[in-house]
């Protein structure tokens, strides 16, 4: 895993709970439907007659834990990650990969927060991923 994968595996797994909180909320939606009226021409004993919201509820609390779950590993992830970052050496190149990387900013908001130009944000962010990868080959080498 190169050093720009291990940094964007935050972002991919804050879109995997931002992903199963649309879901969440479709199924919310879902829940609360009126369901048809029931008056079809031949009468179906076996017919589920259940509100939507008893057949929805188990799978709502099933996919709130799941996110209560990711959002805990998530911060657990952004620690570690931040951690690994805290080893470069410039205070600058920390900055830019935790804007954009931990903190999810766009390379024009991370430009504004440093009152950099977006280009020199950019250069910044290259050397700052040349260094990270090169202190993760380094820690790989220790070990």
């Amino acid at each position: 895993m190169s050093g720009k994968e291990y940094l964007e595996q935050v972002y991919r797994f804050h879109q995997r709970i931002l992903s199963k909180e649309a879901e969440l909320e479709s199924y919310r939606d879902l829940s609360m439907s009126i369901s048809g009226s029931g008056y079809e021409r031949n009468y179906n004993a076996t017919r589920n007659t259940d509100p939507p919201y008893v057949k929805y509820s188990n799978i709502i609390m099933d996919i709130e834990q799941e996110i209560k779950t990711d959002q805990a590993e998530l911060g657990n992830l952004k620690y570690a990650v931040g951690l690994e970052i805290d080893r470069l050496e410039s205070v600058n190149e920390r900055m830019v990969l935790r804007y954009r990387y931990l903190m999810f900013m766009t390379w024009g908001e991370v430009a504004k927060k440093l009152h950099y130009s977006k280009r020199w944000v950019i250069r910044i962010h290259d050397r700052a991923i040349f260094n990270f990868e090169r202190m993760m080959e380094e820690k790989k080498d220790e070990l």
